[in-house]
């Protein structure tokens, strides 16, 4: 008897550790080939991303449920819907999927994704996204495993978050 409590205690946490989600909050540099740069905050969790510059004359970007919405960061009550180019954050999101698993390259029709992966292999260290229309590298720094609220992937209204 004992032991059967046993094997429900120990199938019950692991069940609970194993369903745990994770969410990765990061700083953000991007690296154009022309030398230009952008730094921002990277959020990912189960689905959702947000990927915030952090110069006031940029925006933000918040990816949930195949939408994906840009708001200025100078007026952050106004929103807009952008058609164009969401897919990226899908296979960005797919990428994330695959972690801890992560391969060294993910190719889609218009674009692919080579990824390098920090020393103690904790999150992804370099982005690079090759494709016609962009080519760049995205460096991710500082990431932690932490839970993030579901309201920093809100756009309206848009609620700041400081990594």
């Amino acid at each position: 008897m004992i032991k059967l409590i046993l094997y429900i205690f120990i199938f019950f946490n692991t069940s609970f550790v194993y369903s745990k989600e994770m969410s990765f909050a990061c700083f953000f540099e991007e690296v154009y080939k022309n030398g230009d740069t952008q730094q921002g905050i990277l959020l990912i969790k189960n689905g959702k991303l947000r990927y915030q510059y952090n110069d006031m004359k940029l925006y933000t970007l918040i990816y949930d449920d195949d939408k994906l919405f840009m708001i200025k960061n100078d007026q952050t009550n106004k929103f807009e819907l952008v058609e164009h180019n969401k897919e990226i954050f899908n296979y960005l999101l797919n990428i994330y999927n695959d972690y801890p698993n992560l391969k060294k390259e993910y190719s889609a029709s218009n674009f692919k994704f080579l990824v390098e992966k920090n020393n103690d292999n904790s999150f992804i260290k370099r982005l690079a996204v090759i494709s016609n229309k962009l080519n760049l590298s995205i460096y991710l720094n500082g990431c932690k495993n932490t839970p993030i609220n579901n309201l920093f992937f809100k756009y309206n209204p848009l609620f700041e978050y400081n990594l």
